[in-house]
């Protein structure tokens, strides 16, 4: 199978985007085909020996709209630009303003018309100049109809002409009977359209706020960068660095690409990419990455990775991807949106029909219940409504650090109730450190086990040098050997294992901190036993706070480790977690989350390491910290770019939120046309003899799709 993402542009609503799904799924050999409406791509997957890229980008032309392939790493967003140009809508609407004058003034201030005919004819141009400004509905609207695929512009498009072509029957019949001159509605022919026009334009100008997040993402990068070739300083564009190339970022400038300072001493602000809000320093041998900002001086950087695999185009990929998949809460609105407009035609005809039928009514008031039934219907809202609240929510996610992969990873993690820990570099720093010191001397005890641990370069030796430096404690220049996994030598000096040390002494200490979960190392001057020294992982900063904070939403938190029942207990009476699961292998982990689920669990799981992919997998949501293995971020749902185990309470906060906003605009969007098209029909006029007007339905239709892209906008203000 094969997976390309396509820009759709020409879609306007709901009913687009779910006629090219529609008609891209029945191709033989397309396994799934998605499309967003607000970032306009089409991701599909499909089987190259059955369908092409041809055939798909025909498919799409012949359901009306223009498609075509993106490139691995291009970021085209569908032009954003409103169907009428400002001007034009400017126009309509001040001829709008004269048209309505001449056809509700008569009525209203009860002025006899001299001239029925040049009456109608003034209205009759006015009403086809307004129609001409606002000509991209017709063509939008009728080509979609004629490929079968009506969409909203269809509707506007059908009552505004069912309604002009009325009034000029009638405009004809003004010579030999002036009073037809009542029987215009040249008013609701062209007003709508001028009213959809400006909602429309409202509609686009919010719609193009929500992907702000991600187009700021795309902007942070710089275009050209400063490659050093010997003496000589060559602008190049940006993307043509390769690594190993030497680049010059001056101060105030953006780093070209991901690499390493080689000379100089700068700050990086990295708050738009990590969401740290404080500069970070950058030494020699410091990593820098792309799209972050130079503020100190200038410095000179090796680049190590091309422009599509720099940590900013992940992120770009990640939230782009996210942006495009849909949550399954927006299913019931996509298989409305399909069937909508057809329904809302079948509706308009029928409802028309009935008044003249069975009421007696004329064709003037079928005629305004028909233009009123269609240009009320929204299918934008109902589309609108998951989408817009989700590319929002990503793009809070992502200025705050935490990417999100997908809309269903969005909506699982508003639902999760129980939350799992791995441990080593989830909640610990993942290596070891200096911890205790048991000796009648500890700087004595520090400085022999540092100078012969200087010779080695495991782990647990290299923790206790660093301790050392960290204290100022001056080394021996020793010389010794070392037995793997046991210790180092050195004359008569010794550090290591009780075994390989061979001396007795402080045998409770030890225990007592092995039942900690702490490594010893033991330290002796020939017969005599100097000192121990305890070794642990320590706790990140944040996770006592992380457990504590999703206690207090009531989620349940349980600690997974390898580690010894004893050394897990005591870390889980630290965090104060609700349950430890000790002695778990790597293979166990996801059969651990499996049996949660189980249990009736809604479970995520939060790691770092390739051994916690399966769990991560299996989990029903999942975060993985951006300092573990790519592996565990690619198995994730979403990812950290902080490595801030804090940010797992943002996350579900988020979710929530994003969900909140969801619902809100659906409601809305439901109740809306529950409510609109029943009065649009009529349903008022028995009891109370009330009939819309088609220009109030028009204007009500384009708030709504405002309404809904506002109440999403909201989100970008929340605090996470």
């Amino acid at each position: 199978m094969k997976k390309e993402e396509y820009l759709v542009e020409g879609m306007h609503c709901a009913a687009c985007s779910a006629s090219v799904e529609r008609v891209t799924r029945r191709l033989e050999g397309v396994q799934e085909s998605d499309v967003n409406l607000i970032t306009g791509r089409l991701s599909i997957d499909y089987d190259p020996e059955k369908v092409s890229e041809d055939s798909i980008i025909e498919t799409v032309r012949k359901a009306g709209f223009d498609a075509r392939l993106l490139g691995r790493n291009e970021r085209a967003m569908p032009s954003s630009a409103p169907r009428q140009a400002k001007t034009a809508i400017i126009a309509s609407l001040a001829l709008s303003a004269v048209l309505l004058m001449l056809s509700m003034g008569p009525m209203l201030f009860h002025v006899d018309i001299s001239h029925p005919m040049l009456y109608a004819i003034a209205q009759c141009i006015l009403a086809l100049s307004i129609m001409a400004l606002g000509h991209e509905f017709y063509r939008s609207g009728l080509k979609a109809l004629v490929h079968f695929n009506p969409n909203m512009d269809s509707l506007v498009a059908i009552g505004s002409l069912a309604a002009f072509i009325y009034s000029l029957f009638m405009t004809f019949q003004v010579g030999r009977d002036p009073h037809a001159i009542h029987q215009l509605y040249y008013e609701s022919a062209a007003i709508v359209v001028a009213l959809v026009g400006l909602g429309k334009s409202m509609e686009a100008s919010s719609k193009k706020k929500t992907t702000s997040a991600l187009e700021g993402l795309i902007n942070l990068a710089p275009r050209t960068a400063v490659l050093l070739s010997g003496d000589n300083q060559l602008i190049i564009n940006a993307s043509d660095l390769k690594a190993g190339d030497l680049v010059l970022v001056a101060k105030g400038s953006g780093f070209p690409s991901d690499g390493i300072v080689e000379e100089g001493f700068t700050q990086a602000d990295q708050s738009l990419l990590t969401g740290e809000s404080l500069p970070v320093d950058k030494a020699k041998d410091d990593r820098v990455y792309a799209g972050t900002m130079n503020l100190g001086s200038a410095v000179k950087v090796r680049v190590d990775r091309g422009a599509s695999e720099t940590l900013l185009s992940k992120i770009i990929d990640f939230v782009s991807e996210a942006q495009g998949k849909k949550a399954p809460i927006s299913s019931l609105a996509d298989k409305i949106s399909g069937v909508f407009v057809p329904i809302v035609m079948a509706l308009a005809v029928l409802g028309s029909a009935a008044w003249m039928i069975f009421a007696g009514k004329d064709i003037g008031f079928a005629i305004r219940v028909f233009t009123s039934a269609l240009v009320i219907a929204c299918p934008c809202a109902m589309g609108l409504a998951t989408p817009t609240a989700i590319v929002v929510g990503t793009g809070l996610g992502a200025r705050n650090g935490i990417l999100i992969k997908s809309g269903e990873a969005l909506q699982k993690a508003g639902d999760v109730d129980t939350v799992v820990f791995d441990k080593t570099g989830t909640l610990t720093k993942g290596k070891p450190s200096v911890s205790d010191i048991i000796a009648d001397d500890p700087y004595e005890a520090l400085k022999l086990a540092a100078s012969l641990e200087a010779l080695s370069s495991h782990p647990l030796a290299q923790a206790i040098v660093e301790e050392a430096k960290t204290k100022g404690v001056e080394l021996d220049s020793l010389m010794g050997t070392e037995e793997p996994g046991k210790g180092m030598a050195s004359g008569n000096l010794k550090a290591g294992s009780r075994s390989f040390v061979g001396l007795k002494g402080l045998e409770a200490e030890q225990e007592r901190l092995a039942g900690q979960g702490k490594a010893t190392v033991l330290v002796s001057r020939g017969e005599k036993l100097i000192g121990l020294i305890g070794l642990s992982d320590s706790l990140k900063e944040g996770s006592k706070e992380a457990v504590a904070s999703l206690r207090r939403m009531g989620k349940k938190v349980i600690l997974l480790s390898g580690d010894s029942q004893r050394a897990a207990e005591y870390l889980g009476s630290q965090l104060e977690v609700d349950q430890v699961k000790a002695n778990v292998l790597p293979q166990d982990k996801a059969g651990a989350i499996e049996a949660l689920q189980k249990e009736g669990r809604v479970v995520m799981m939060v790691g770092d390491g390739i051994n916690d992919a399966s769990a991560l997998v299996q989990a029903d949501a999942s975060c993985a910290v951006a300092t573990g293995s790519d592996i565990a971020m690619g198995s994730a749902d979403i990812v950290l770019m902080k490595s801030d185990v804090r940010d797992v309470e943002k996350a579900i906060k988020l979710s929530r939120m994003t969900m909140t906003n969801i619902k809100e605009n659906l409601f809305w969007a439901f109740f809306y046309n529950a409510v609109g098209i029943p009065i649009a029909l009529g349903a008022l006029y028995p009891a109370f003899g009330i009939l819309m007007s088609p220009m109030l339905g028009a204007l009500a239709m384009s708030l709504s799709s405002v309404f809904v892209v506002s109440n999403a906008l909201r989100l970008k203000t929340k605090k996470l």
